[in-house]
């Protein structure tokens, strides 16, 4: 019946080794035929490899055993040779061979590859040869090997895919200790204990670990090759018997085909089983290959107890004396069948056994050899296809421990045969890579999480239908638990059904399962090796749609070894839906155990003492006598019972009573479960057993001993709580719970959120304002507040229970009060606290901590109130704050999820991402809730965000909300799509109703996102949908879906205004294939605190009438804000850059160095700063947390840095270009000056080679002979050129002459009746002047004025002179000023105005202008210009009296012109230094223009001046210089003054080191000639652009010689500090205030950004950029009083904001009698266009303290009155000027 198939190479081995070992022993004199024996029995020693690894104590125990005392010396003897003579080969380690097995096998592949390429056949005898070599190393039989007709490519292809698995191995390997290795070998198989008896199944059973692995072990090589064997059984019972104790024994018991060394013989019991069974037709072929890998022995001195089994015997030791006979006779039987009677010490071989098998059925005992010959011809194919590559990984990669395939095959010469041959594949032992169970991971879960982790994954189980645990073996102990707190969340909805048809069926909904008594059905299986699974038995009677409610064995992943469900008892329950076709009428439960109840007997007896029908799974040929006696037992037992017998095929006769017996085999499916439910149901009726709920059974489980989760300290504290909760419920009837003990969600809630959408929906009202009417509406919040607070303290009883406990998230989810009510009621008193309290208490600090911590914690938190309808924004702003401040500010992908009620959305998101938003039919989810999802760290990378917030929400049109549904659905629509990053729109089914409803609602949403610049995507999910099959039907349903998604975007786009709009691919970008529709973009990724805007900004906008004319992007707000501030930084180091520049130039150009600059010149310097600050640049737009919102602007600010740097560059050529034409007009009068010198020269050169005489005696004289030849200038006529440029500019007037003569030249008075000019209200009447009239024209008066004094100052300081343009750029600047005046007023000015102010400014102009010639003539005239150069030219008059050989003069010289250019060079860069310090140090100048406009309100509140304000309000531009002024004055006047000390000595000693380098360097020259001149030009270059330091001013000394350049080295240099003493007393003598008019022009032309004011308020634009593109925008808009705006046809002050007007119906008048709605204030034209002015509540309190401040000021300035209608409301006078600062200073 066995044959040993061992190849000749194999055989040769073995024998080989095993001589080697007789000849060693022979040779030192040993008894082989004794010590053979003897070192195999106690070292387990087989051959003379393994002698190496003996240690001292080894050569000991042989020692004990030596019979002659000459035997020892001997024993000796043998382990010297043995340590010496070991060959290096063989102290290979298991890792070492496989290595070069594995080299062998490359080397020979590599071999058969070349020959491959050289054309080679398998034929051949050279390949040949390398095949057996390659065969060899991969250890394959030659009969396994590939037929020859295989290609010999295909040979390599497959071996090489095989060596790739055998690497993989191998490095697995090498990291698995030997110590793990031998304790995870076979699931542990290698220390469990052995049961030696009578009963071969006792010796196969599993145990319990009985061993440990010794301290000192290692695994020694392989003793024998692979080997191979096949076997045959006629029984499936033999054949399953003898492959338990191959796994159980090893490969041992399969070579030696018997068991005589346990005392039993395999044969012989086979041979009983096969004639007890032989009517039955079964053949069963089995071809095992052992793979070796390892040997390991345990000596007798190694062998280790482990800590159970010692622990068990030291238990069992202590009753020896104290217990009964009886008592110590159970507990040591109970030893033995948990850690058996024998330790297995070895030799252990370690390696895999795969089994082939051909099996064949139903077949006539005459075919029996025509079977035999089948299936060995089918094996051998199977088994040489499964080397071949078809069970390629069973066999090498060895992670398969299940049955690989089936296949089904018949030779054509058996085709009369009827029987098939089965053929499988299956691993035994093997690597330790074993393939984990299934449900080994599900408990080893269980066991390591709490006892709430369980309770969470016992829910998601059961949302799964699974079966759940119920009883649990600790596999650390022999503790069992049961398990009840576990499973508190489970709940079950069903029906029962009616039992005749005049009753109603009684439903029972969302049941709590723990509490329901249910009679129990339990399932057990008694004995092993069963064919049948009695889990898919369960299956069939619990689920006709084959879900698998009990894992089983031909589930997906499963195999034989499962370690930890040994014992453990699973329930399920059947609940009925009250129709027909239910298998029971009633709910009833289920119940099954794992494993063998013979061994595990705590269980079955508690399944004994509650089941109401127990149902066995046996064979009715077991003979083993304890599973007989377990079954008498069982039937002798009160409790119905129903056997099921796998070995048999029919029902037996014998049902009676309560017995039942069914054979199962090749029993139909459905045919088995019909009887099966039919014999449960009688069985049920019939049985005495009540039905029981897990409540019952868990007192049943505590008297078995058993721990019961529910007893644990943690859950009983939880559990003393919230029964203390719901004691206090329970004395309050149900509807009155919320009215007590959550007061503050009640009615009182409602208002408020009724009030506070009365803010966005605001209406005038008899004559009360607008304002009135907010203010009446804000005082009413704050009294709802009040109420809450008075009826929230003293926190009631519940409240007090909330709050009061420690672990605050755990208790509230727990609460079955509900976590929103709950959480609800903690908002409102936050809510509450934060708007009337002053203080702030720990508790509200604390609350929103609470939300934060559930909301970490994974439970869902409501976000908008389902029942009010509204979010609370303070509460979700501090909620949001606080999840920031724990986890940072992390990044959020938001999903949300849109549906019809009852869609399904709650259960998608469940199934999609394990969540726990609650489901049931009808409305569950009210309002919109949110959850936190944490994406693993290995994704945050690829996915680019940390968490996923789901946002799950109410259905949509719901029935019980028909009459406010359209509306409140379009919000909800509106607010989640904004939210979210992708929104899952859940279709249930294909109705065309039911798809046009919520088609209509989404894309009027993501139309209003496409207008305000959110762009999320949406993604179309269908549910229930047929099956569609034929491609045409399916593009069709497509087609009819995109043509709806069409026409709800029509009538959407005319809802919403969008005649642009007419396809719903206008709005999104639809794939009809998929179904999925996208915007262009996904949209940014926000973080946790973007959320948070994000919120606030979609709630305001949709509690406002207009969504798209409302919405504000809080989140791009605050970006651009600090994108601005960036921007400013930036462009002020370009300026600050080109400043240095410019003065380098100028510099330069005064010393005649450079007579052009063109745009080449200005590029290159100013290009490498420019990339620099690009870098600074796209490095903020790539690393700022608002990258993805600033990259809209990247353009546009990347433009407009380029335009400033081009523009700056311009002007600084234009103004040097300037000074060189300057310089260039007086190049003929510097001619002339330097022959006046050289002629001076000469002269006084002369004189000093005569006589010594004084100098003064003729230099008179020489003065007039010079100049006497001058030619006399003509004197320009400037009041005739004033004159005559008036004439010429007016001269189209009428009565010009006398408009001329009535003119005032001396100072302008504004006439109203002459010089403005009314527009026409209504045909002949025209409007009023008022004062805002007044104001504005003389705003524009100022503002010409200022510009004229700004040029008169630029002349003067060009030090040039007059000329007739400077006229002309007078008229031009007041008609710039006056043009626009005339479109965007009410009014225009006169021609009258242009002619009186013409006349005064040119009056203004003559006398300036005829200064500046005096001037320029002075500093020009021959007369004074020699008269100032008399001291050079005594000097150089000296010199020459002299002689060559002195230079003390000529440097004495020299100093005298270098310190005034010193001074002035320094004096010139304090002012740049200066306005850059404070830039950076002045809180007011350091951000962007809204920064500055917040501290100028600042200082004008503290100012409390109203003529300030005045200016402010109407004259902003000409106040921000004169505020800027100001600043530079404290700056200087305090804090600055030292540092512009510090400034200037970092300037002196700048240019002291530049003019040391020069000396120096310039003197280290070796000079040509002997004069001054070339030195002179050198020290000037080296200068360079330093200082203004002409070479011409020095032409007087530059005859004198010089020969020793050290010498004027040394007087130079010593002559530099006494000079830079000199420079610093000159500048100590000059007044800071010469600075400020530079500094206030660098810091006005930085900070002066946009001036364009509201049309309705006067508040002045804040964007940086002077000519930005957009909107104008300003945060706060103003009371419209504060400009004057008044009620039509009243004298009432208008004192609404703008922004309050765009929240209402509110119209307003324009100057050409058009009334238009402030809704539609763009319509307007002109500057109302150009703002955008959004709806808001939230205006800023300081215009109103303003106004009620200065209350009687504004009434008589623009004589109106705050009364009726523009009554103040009384909140406004209760707002102090230090909220104002407060509120400003956040």
């Amino acid at each position: 019946m066995a044959t040993a198939e061992d190849t000749p190479d194999e055989h040769h081995v073995r024998s080989k080794k095993k001589q080697d070992l007789q000849e060693l022993l022979t040779e030192v004199g040993l008894s082989v035929d004794y010590w053979l024996h003897k070192v195999w029995e106690h070292l387990g020693v087989t051959c003379t490899e393994a002698l190496q690894y003996l240690k001292e104590k080894d050569l000991q125990k042989l020692k004990s055993q030596a019979q002659h005392p000459w035997e020892k010396v001997a024993l000796e003897k043998l382990f010297d040779l043995s340590q010496s003579k070991s060959p290096p080969g063989l102290q290979e380690s298991p890792g070492e061979r496989m290595k070069k097995r594995q080299r062998q096998a490359e080397q020979a592949l590599q071999a058969l590859r070349d020959l491959q390429s050289e054309g080679k056949h398998r034929q051949e005898e050279a390949v040949r040869t390398k095949e057996a070599e390659l065969r060899q190393a991969l250890e394959i039989p030659e009969e396994c090997w590939p037929l020859p007709e295989v290609p010999l490519r295909e040979v390599t292809e497959d071996k090489q895919r095989q060596l790739s698995h055998m690497e993989q191995a191998l490095t697995d390997r090498q990291n698995i200790p030997d110590r793990d290795l031998v304790r995870w070998a076979s699931g542990g198989l290698t220390l469990q204990g052995i049961y030696k008896t009578s009963h071969q199944r006792d010796l196969i059973e599993r145990r319990e670990e009985l061993l440990s692995v010794p301290g000192e072990f290692s695994l020694l090589g392989p003793e024998q090759g692979k080997r191979m064997e096949t076997k045959e059984f006629t029984t499936s019972q033999e054949e399953s018997l003898f492959s338990q104790t191959v796994e159980k024994l090893g490969f041992t018991a399969m070579m030696s085909g018997k068991g005589e060394g346990w005392g039993f013989s395999l044969e012989g019991e086979s041979m009983e089983t096969h004639e007890l069974h032989s009517e039955n037709s079964y053949f069963c072929s089995v071809k095992f290959s052992y793979s070796p890998m390892a040997v390991c022995h345990f000596g007798t001195d190694q062998l280790q107890l482990s800590k159970a089994a010692l622990q068990e015997l030291k238990s069992i030791e202590n009753l020896l004396e104290h217990s009964e006979d009886a008592i110590l006779k159970s507990r040591t039987e109970n030893f033995f069948h948990r850690f058996g009677s024998h330790a297995n010490k070895g030799p252990l071989y370690l390696g895999g056994i795969y089994c082939w098998k051909a099996i064949a059925q139903d077949f006539k005992n005459e075919q029996l050899g025509d079977v035999k010959q089948q299936a060995a011809e089918a094996l051998n194919c199977y088994v040489r296809g499964s080397y071949s590559g078809i069970a390629l990984k069973v066999g090498v990669d060895m992670k398969t421990s299940d049955e690989h395939s089936k296949t089904t095959t018949q030779n054509a010469a058996f085709r009369n045969l009827k029987s098939s041959i089965q053929l499988s594949v299956a691993q035994i032992g093997g690597p330790p890579e074993p393939h984990i169970h299934p449900m080994d991971i599900q408990m080893a879960l269980f066991h390591c999480a709490d006892n709430f982790a369980r309770q969470y994954i016992l829910a998601k189980l059961a949302m799964c239908q699974y079966a759940l645990p119920l009883i649990v073996p600790n596999p650390n102990c022999s503790q069992i638990e049961s398990f009840l707190w576990s499973l508190r969340q489970i709940r079950r909805s069903w029906k029962d059904a009616s039992k005749s048809p005049q009753d109603k069926s009684y439903s029972h909904k969302n049941q709590p399962m723990c509490s329901v008594s249910a009679p129990i059905v339990s399932f057990i299986r008694v004995g092993n090796g069963l064919s049948a699974s009695r889990p898919q038995i369960m299956n069939s009677l619990l689920s006709k749609c084959k879900h698998d409610v009990f894992f089983h064995r031909h589930c997906r992943g499963s195999s034989k070894c499962c370690v930890l469900m040994g014992g453990l008892v699973e329930i399920c329950w059947f609940c009925p839906g009250g129709a027909g076709e239910d298998r029971f009428d009633n709910c009833v439960a289920f119940t099954n155990l794992h494993g063998d109840a013979k061994e595990h007997k705590q269980q079955l007896a508690f399944l004994q003492e509650f089941s109401s029908v127990i149902v066995i799974l046996m064979s009715a040929s077991d003979d083993s006598k304890e599973n007989q006696t377990l079954v008498r037992d069982l039937c002798q037992s009160s409790r119905p019972l129903i056997c099921l017998l796998v070995d048999k095929d029919k029902t037996m006769d014998r049902n009676t009573g309560k017995r039942v017996r069914f054979g199962i085999r090749y029993r139909n499916e459905a045919e088995l479960t019909e009887e099966l439910t039919t014999a449960i149901t009688h069985l049920l009726e019939l049985s005495d057993a009540a039905a029981l709920s897990l409540e019952d059974c868990s007192e049943v489980a505590r008297k078995q001993g058993f721990l019961v989760d529910e007893d644990q300290r943690e859950c009983t504290e939880a559990k003393e709580k919230a029964e203390t909760i719901m004691a206090l419920l329970s004395e309050v009837k149900l509807p009155q719970i919320k009215e007590n003990f959550l007061p503050l969600q009640g009615e009182l809630w409602h208002i408020w959120c009724q009030k506070d959408k009365e803010l966005y929906h605001l209406r005038e009202k008899g004559n009360r304002s607008i304002e009135q009417h907010k203010s009446e509406t804000e005082t009413e919040k704050q009294r709802i507040r009040r109420q809450q607070l008075e009826k929230a303290f003293p926190l009631n009883n519940l409240m007090r229970s909330v709050l009061g406990i420690e672990a605050i998230s755990t208790e509230i989810s727990d609460c079955t009060l509900g976590v929103e009510q709950l959480l609800r009621e903690v908002c409102q008193i936050y809510e509450a606290l934060e708007e009337t309290s002053c203080t702030r208490d720990s508790l509200f600090l604390c609350l929103p901590q609470i939300a934060a911590d559930l909301m970490i914690a994974g439970v869902p938190i409501e976000l908008m109130d389902g029942d009010a309808s509204y979010v609370p924004l303070k509460w979700m702003a501090a909620v949001f704050d606080k999840i920031s401040e724990k986890l940072g500010d992390k990044r959020l992908f938001v999903l949300s999820v849109l549906g019809l009620q009852s869609s399904g959305k709650s259960t998608l998101l469940n199934a999609l991402f394990g969540l726990q938003f609650t489901v049931s039919a009808g409305r569950c989810t009210r309002g919109a809730y949110m959850q936190l999802l944490k994406v693993e760290e290995t994704f945050t990378k690829e996915f680019g965000f940390d968490f996923v917030l789901v946002v799950d929400t109410e259905g949509l049109r719901a029935p019980e909300l028909s009459n406010k549904s359209q509306n409140r659905d379009n919000e909800l629509a509106t607010f989640v799509t904004g939210l979210g990053h992708l929104t899952l729109i859940n279709i249930f089914g294909e109705n065309p109703s039911e798809m046009q409803d919520i088609l209509q609602i989404v894309v009027q949403a993501f139309l209003r996102m496409k207008q305000v610049k959110i762009s999320p995507s949406c993604l179309f999910v269908h549910q229930n949908v047929g099956e569609v099959t034929a491609k045409d039907q399916n593009m069709e349903g497509r087609r009819k879906l995109e043509q709806r998604l069409d026409e709800m975007t029509a009538l959407a786009a005319e809802q919403e205004e969008c005649l642009h709009v007419t396809r719903f691919t206008d709005v999104i970008e639809f794939d009809v294939n998929t179904h999925v529709f996208y915007f262009e973009s996904r949209g940014s990724i926000m973080k946790i605190s973007d959320v948070k805007f994000r919120v606030q900004d979609l709630w305001k906008a949709l509690i406002s009438e207009n969504f798209i004319f409302s919405f504000r992007n809080t989140q791009e707000i605050i970006a651009m804000s600090k994108l601005e501030t960036m921007y400013n930084q930036w462009t002020w180091d370009l300026r600050s850059h080109i400043l240095d520049l410019q003065n380098q130039l100028n510099n330069q150009i005064q010393n005649g160095k450079i007579l052009t600059v063109t745009t080449n010149t200005l590029e290159e310097p100013v290009t490498k700063k420019y990339e620099a600050i690009k870098q600074e640049f796209e490095k903020y737009f790539k690393e700022d947390p608002d990258g993805e919102i600033l990259i809209q602007w990247k353009a546009n600010f990347e433009h407009k840095l380029l335009i400033v740097k081009d523009a700056i560059i311009s002007e600084t050529r234009r103004k040097a270009n300037e000074l060189i034409s300057l310089k260039i007009g007086q190049e003929s009068l510097d001619n002339q000056k330097s022959h006046y010198e050289s002629v001076l020269l000469e002269k006084s050169q002369k004189l000093a080679l005569k006589l010594d005489e004084k100098f003064n005696q003729l230099w008179t004289n020489w003065v007039y002979d010079v100049s006497s030849a001058v030619s006399h200038i003509t004197e320009p006529n400037i009041d005739l050129d004033s004159e005559n440029i008036l004439w010429e500019h007016f001269i189209k007037e009428k009565d010009l002459p006398e408009k001329l003569k009535r003119s005032d030249t001396a100072n302008f008075q504004i006439d109203y009746e002459n010089h403005v000019q009314m527009r026409k209200k209504y045909f002949f009447i025209s409007k009023v002047l008022e004062a805002r009239h007044r104001e504005s024209i003389n705003k524009t008066t100022k503002n010409i004025i200022s510009r004229f004094e700004e040029t008169i100052q630029n002349i003067w300081r060009q030090q040039r002179g007059y000329s007739q343009n400077d006229f002309y750029e007078i008229l031009r600047i007041i008609e710039k000023e006056v043009k626009p005046v005339g479109t965007e007023e009410e009014y225009t000015l006169t021609s009258n105005y242009s002619i009186d102010l013409s006349v005064c400014l040119f009056c203004r102009a003559s006398k300036s202008f005829k200064e500046i010639h005096k001037a320029f003539k002075r500093a020009n005239d021959p007369v004074n210009y020699l008269e100032s150069k008399k001291d050079d030219f005594f000097m150089s008059f000296k010199i020459s009296c002299q002689g060559a050989t002195s230079i003390t003069f000529f440097v004495d010289f020299l100093w005298l012109k270098l310190i005034p250019a010193i001074s002035a060079s320094i004096w010139g860069k304090l002012g740049p230094k200066i306005a850059g310090d404070m830039r950076a140090t002045c809180p007011a100048f350091n951000g962007n223009r809204a920064n500055l406009e917040k501290h100028i309100l600042i200082s004008l509140a503290e100012e409390e001046n109203f003529d300030h304000y005045w200016q402010y309000i109407y004259y902003p531009e000409l106040f921000f210089r004169h505020y800027i002024s100001n600043c530079i004055r404290k700056y200087c006047s305090k804090q600055g003054s030292e540092k512009v000390q510090t400034f200037f000595k970092m300037s002196l000693g700048d240019i002291r080191s530049a003019i040391l380098t020069a000396i120096y360097e310039s003197t280290a020259v070796p000079k040509e000639s002997s004069t001054a001149s070339r030195w002179l030009d050198l020290f000037c270059d080296l200068l360079g652009s330093n200082l203004i330091f002409p070479r011409r001013e020095l032409v007087s000394i530059e005859h004198q010689e010089i020969n020793d350049t050290t010498f004027l080295k040394e007087a130079m240099s010593a002559a530099l500090d006494p000079a830079m003493r000199k420079v610093e007393e000159n500048c100590s003598r000059k007044s800071v205030d010469e600075l400020f008019p530079e500094i206030e022009k660098l810091l006005t032309e930085h900070l002066c950004g946009c001036w364009k004011q509201c049309p309705f308020c006067k508040a002045v634009c804040t964007n940086t950029i002077p000519s930005h593109e957009g909107d104008h925008s300003v945060p706060f808009h103003r009371p419209q009083a504060v400009s004057g705006w008044h009620i039509y046809k009243t004298d009432y002050f208008a004192i609404e904001c703008c922004s309050t007007y765009m929240a209402s119906d509110h119209t307003f008048i324009l100057p050409d009698h058009r009334i238009l709605p402030y809704k539609k204030y763009r319509q307007a034209g002109g500057d109302y266009a150009t703002w955008s002015i959004t709806p808001d509540s939230s205006t800023q309190p300081y215009w109103k303290w303003f106004v009620c401040h200065f209350r009687s000021k504004l009434e008589e300035k623009h004589n109106k009155k705050f009364t009726n209608e523009g009554t103040i409301p009384n909140t406004w006078a209760k707002i102090t000027k230090q909220d104002v600062l407060d509120d400003l200073k956040k």
